[in-house]
């Protein structure tokens, strides 16, 4: 049987490479920084069956993420829907996350190459599972941060003037705070500072 070869060690590069070795099919996966790392990302799942993680040999890998129950959506901080999901939603970190399934990968089979893949883009069994990359010249910027002493338990989404922000609870008693901003020059600073200024301009604070 010919191996595999994936490009891109992120979600959708693990799912395919712990699906492939399932199924005891040889993979190799690159991926050009070491896990565990952390990703502006919502860190939340909903959406995918408790049967669809059993057949990915998932299940038990994440069993112990936050459950949430409901999704709720301000404006402006002015709650204007709230629905329980059919099937709660999973809250976990992407640098929790990324590690569970990269160890799952390895203790499968599968073989990961922590370096930039360079070599014949066009051979066969290739898979490209690179995420889009965003250029300077882009409109919107993503920042994140994981906050303490909030007791959110539920998915909430709450809408800005150009931007909104979406709060998770992941593990360790701590709460994902995730925001999509159009870019504004006027808005300055490093870190989560930066995040801070974004929400305080689209009117989040």
């Amino acid at each position: 049987m010919k191996e595999i070869t994936i490009v891109g060690g992120g979600l959708a590069g693990l799912a395919l490479g712990i699906g492939l070795r399932n199924y005891n099919v040889p993979c190799v996966l690159y991926e050009k920084n070491k896990y565990p790392r952390h990703r502006v990302c919502g860190e939340f799942i909903s959406g995918v069956s408790k049967n669809t993680l059993k057949r990915l040999g998932l299940l038990e890998t994440l069993s112990d993420c936050c459950s949430v129950p409901r999704v709720k959506w301000f404006i402006k901080n002015r709650k204007i829907f709230e629905m329980d999901f059919d099937s709660k939603g999973m809250g976990i970190s992407r640098h929790s996350l990324d590690r569970m399934l990269a160890e799952l990968f390895v203790a499968k089979g599968g073989k990961i190459i922590n370096k930039r893949y360079e070599s014949d883009h066009n051979k066969e069994g290739l898979v490209s599972a690179v995420g889009k990359s965003l250029n300077n010249g882009g409109k919107w910027i993503g920042l994140s941060m994981h906050l303490k002493g909030t007791n959110i338990m539920d998915l909430e989404m709450h809408s800005g003037i150009h931007g909104y922000v979406g709060l998770s609870p992941v593990e360790d008693e701590k709460i994902n705070l995730t925001g999509l901003f159009f870019k504004n020059p006027k808005v300055r600073g490093r870190g989560k500072n930066l995040l801070f200024e974004y929400l305080n301009s689209v009117g989040l604070t």
